[in-house]
């Protein structure tokens, strides 16, 4: 009787143990589960107000700067190689500026970046050197490409360099030359990407080839490609002045054809400072702005390059007396030669044509284009 009645009792008491013990660890999963959770929720929003924070067009959040190895692209990667040889470069150009270029712009061009590790300069010189800037050859996505870089890099000039470039962006022409995107670590070496033309420059082939290897057919195709980049740019809805054609800048390609290149404002506005006057209208020379008659000028000045295969006033051209030049070309008493003798008659009537003192009389770029269908 006392041993029956103890039994009940001790399993009563044990199921209650077992209970206990079950609830507590219910609650101890839950309290695990709810810190787990708790944390998880944390780190994704620390995680989205990050993303949040480095896609910000505006934003340059202060990162660690790494220890980099600088080449003369503008690949950069980590000097210790220790993400071996195939590694991606790294991009650092959200980091902290380490240049003065706290005032540029650079918002409306960053939807025509290019990938870094896909960008390779693979010459060693520059295909060529100006005042201003340098021209490498180098591979975009394994395509041939012309790097273009400033070489006074102030906050000034590369701001005027991107507005060059958001202008090119805006070109849609067969006989622009092809804005491809632009590249940078930090804004203040912002490099230009274009499509490479694999002839050069129209002044250099000039100068390396004969009137026999440039035959006149050949020469009319290049006029007729000039004539319809002048005509493409006038059209525009807000017209666009070359400013500055003259044969370097002129591209000649096998495939292609022919090429303009380097319009805008990148340059200084004035004329002399530029050291192209032999191109510039007289009427820019002496302080008027330019226009659509002052590009269909320099185009004449072209056809007297394609006439002789010589910079114009090569006759008379020297170091000491330029400035005398310069106000000779001013005053209409000194203009470009032609060679004659080896120039068909209705290209020298249209070069007389557009080097008129008066712009109201030179023919516009349509007109040119027009001209120069007729006589194929």
């Amino acid at each position: 009787m006392t041993a029956a009645a103890a039994a009940p009792s001790t399993a009563s008491t044990s199921a209650h143990s077992s209970s206990a013990v079950i609830g507590g660890a219910v609650v101890g999963l839950v309290a695990v589960v709810a810190v787990v959770a708790l944390c998880a929720h944390r780190d994704k929003s620390l995680t989205q107000r990050s993303k949040t924070r480095s896609l910000s067009c505006d934003a340059y959040p202060v990162l660690e700067t790494p220890h980099l190895r600088r080449y003369p692209g503008t690949i950069a990667v980590e000097s210790n190689n220790s993400l071996g040889p195939n590694a991606r470069s790294i991009r650092t150009s959200w980091g902290p500026s380490l240049s003065d270029d706290s005032n540029l712009y650079v918002k409306p061009i960053r939807m025509f970046r290019l990938e870094l590790a896909d960008l390779h300069v693979t010459s060693t010189k520059p295909l060529a050197s100006g005042t201003y800037g340098e021209i490498w050859f180098g591979r975009y996505d394994r395509e041939p490409v012309a790097i273009k870089r400033l070489k006074n890099k102030t906050p000034e000039r590369v701001q005027t360099f991107v507005d060059e470039m958001l202008l090119m962006s805006r070109m849609n022409s067969p006989y622009i030359v092809q804005f491809i995107g632009v590249s940078w670590e930090l804004p203040i070496d912002m490099e230009c990407v274009v499509e490479y033309m694999d002839m050069g420059d129209l002044r250099t082939y000039l100068t390396a080839v004969t009137r026999m290897t440039f035959t006149w057919r050949a020469k009319q195709a290049s006029m007729a490609g000039i004539a319809r980049g002048l005509d493409y740019l006038h059209s525009l809805e807000t017209p666009v002045m070359h400013r500055d054609l003259k044969s370097r800048n002129v591209l000649l390609d096998s495939r292609k054809g022919t090429k303009l290149t380097d319009f805008g404002d990148l340059r200084e506005s004035t004329a002399t400072s530029s050291g192209a006057f032999e191109w510039t209208a007289p009427e820019v020379l002496r302080g008027q702005a330019h226009s659509p008659a002052s590009d269909v000028y320099a185009f004449g000045v072209i056809l007297s390059e394609l006439s002789t295969h010589k910079v114009p006033y090569y006759e008379s051209k020297t170091h000491s007396n330029s400035v005398a030049l310069l106000h000779q070309v001013m005053q209409g008493k000194a203009r470009p030669l032609f060679d004659k003798s080896h120039t068909p008659a209705w290209v020298l009537e249209l070069a007389m044509q557009c080097l008129a003192m008066d712009p109201a009389r030179r023919p516009t770029a349509a007109a040119l284009v027009a001209h120069l269908d007729r006589v194929r």
